[in-house]
Formats: C-alpha cells, structure tokens, sequence
C-alpha cells in the first residue's frame, strides 16, 4: 500500500475545497465535456462546475470519467454566460459542446431541486 508521503510525490499535496465562489444567477445548461489529451487540471475543473451549481459528487464522478479520456453529458444548473462557461474550461483542457436534451430523454439532473409535493407531482403525470 502507498505511503501518504509517495502519494504526495506523484499527485501533489492533499487538496480540500472549503469554499466555492459560486455564481448567484445563470440559465440551465446541458453540455457534453471533451477532454483534451492529458487532462489534468481535475481540482479546477471540478471547482468550475461546482460554481454553477454542480454538486461536488457529480463534478468528481464527471472528473473522472473525463481522465479516463471520456466524454460526458452534465446538466449544469447555473451557467452566467455560455461563452465564459467555455472558456472557463478550455483553459483546464476541456472543451464543451451544447446537447439539446431530446423530449422524454432521461438525463442525470443535480438533486439540489426542490422536490414536488404530492399535488403538483399529480398534476404533472396527468396526460
């Protein structure tokens, strides 16, 4: 098992978030995130979706997929400016590009949303 002392050695020193400047208002988005190869600016990238309303779990499980060299499709609840959100990111080694969401396609949301009562969750399944 890796010592803390090798771990900081090849990864750096232990990074703990306390606060996020998060943006107060925006516009929903979806996006798909392309990493550049040799992606490495995970903390930054992660810290940039939690500013626009990303939960910190979903913004590391995005993270990873994304050193992986994978694509993934992320709504983000608050995005200020498509323009900066972009290049925002292109300066991490990630680029975006807008996925219009197909009607009755499920897609992962944040949980940050307040949940229906009963009454207007009835409403919203009648036909």
């Amino acid at each position: 098992m890796p010592t803390r002392s090798s771990l900081e050695a090849v990864f750096g020193p232990r990074v703990r978030i306390r606060a996020i400047d998060r943006v107060s208002s925006g516009s929903p988005g979806s996006y798909r995130l392309n990493p550049e190869p040799g992606f490495f600016r995970t903390v930054d990238a992660a810290r940039a979706l939690a500013r626009r309303g990303v939960t910190l779990s979903l913004a590391k499980r995005v993270v990873e997929r994304m050193m992986e060299g994978r694509a993934a499709d992320l709504d983000v609840p608050l995005v200020e400016d498509r323009d900066l959100f972009a290049r925002d990111l292109a300066e991490l080694g990630v680029n975006i590009e807008d996925q219009p969401t197909p009607a009755g396609a499920e897609r992962a949301r944040p949980r940050h949303r307040p949940p229906l009562g009963q009454e207007p969750f009835a409403r919203a399944l009648e036909p």
